[in-house]
């Protein structure tokens, strides 16, 4: 049957995340633990790779393949003090992402959001290139949902204690490595095995193209917020994806 990347399962190592990936044609993904062996369906050869994967043919018989379009993907989940430690290559990915954004009060905010516990990040680099990433954190208090229009009829809804709510602070990815779903990738992983309830996002109300990016990835928009002194919007569209 055809491989279909959304069935496979995700492999988390205690330590990180290492996936070798190869991009094939038609925007499928094989994706294997790095250094462990995969089977499934029936991919065509590449004669281009030298990476050596398995690919089961019929009658259940494992024989070698490898695949066109070949690149090295890797994922690598980060915490606070070790994504500090990356920043520089960060905001390198920032400032195209970002054109005309502040960097020094992205380096400031992000120090801060990394001192938080809970705080994790995930870099996906391709072939020893930083290409994209996302990052975010736990709300410890209901600031985030301050000034909410139209506001929640349940008092409780804007309630956190830091174990409810996960932030997704930023996700960012270079222009050339853009329509083949890393950023759906990035969030995905990133949010998978959290132990939040919800997770949550705020745009830029004018980008309605990116709004409708994650409304297409099941988040829905629940108002807007007026922003603070110093932040890069004067109001911020809130989203909310249920966890749990």
């Amino acid at each position: 049957m055809p491989f279909d990347d959304r069935r496979q399962p995700m492999l988390r190592p205690d330590d990180q995340e290492e996936y070798l990936a190869h991009l094939l044609a038609g925007r499928r993904l094989v994706r294997r633990q790095f250094g462990a062996t995969c089977s499934f369906g029936d991919p065509p050869l590449c004669k281009a790779c030298s990476t050596v994967i398995m690919r089961r043919a019929r009658g259940g018989r494992l024989l070698e393949g490898t695949y066109p379009s070949c690149m090295v993907l890797r994922i690598i989940r980060l915490d606070g003090e070790q994504t500090m430690a990356r920043l520089r290559e960060i905001q390198e990915v920032y400032a195209v992402a970002f054109p005309g954004y502040d960097l020094g009060d992205h380096r400031d905010r992000t120090a801060r959001q990394a001192a938080v516990a809970g705080f994790e990040a995930l870099l996906a680099e391709e072939d020893g290139r930083l290409v994209g990433f996302a990052y975010g954190l736990p709300l410890r208090s209901g600031g985030w949902w301050s000034g909410l229009d139209p506001a929640s009829s349940d008092a409780a809804f804007t309630a956190e204690d830091g174990q409810r709510t996960f932030a997704l602070i930023d996700l960012a990815v270079l222009p050339d490595a853009r329509g083949r779903g890393l950023g759906r990738r990035l969030v995905s992983d990133l949010l998978e095995g959290r132990a939040e309830q919800r997770a949550t996002l705020a745009t830029n109300p004018a980008e309605r193209d990116v709004q409708q990016i994650y409304e297409r990835w099941g988040w829905r928009k629940v108002g807007r917020v007026p922003g603070s002194p110093g932040e890069t919007q004067t109001e911020f569209d809130l989203y909310l994806l249920e966890l749990r």
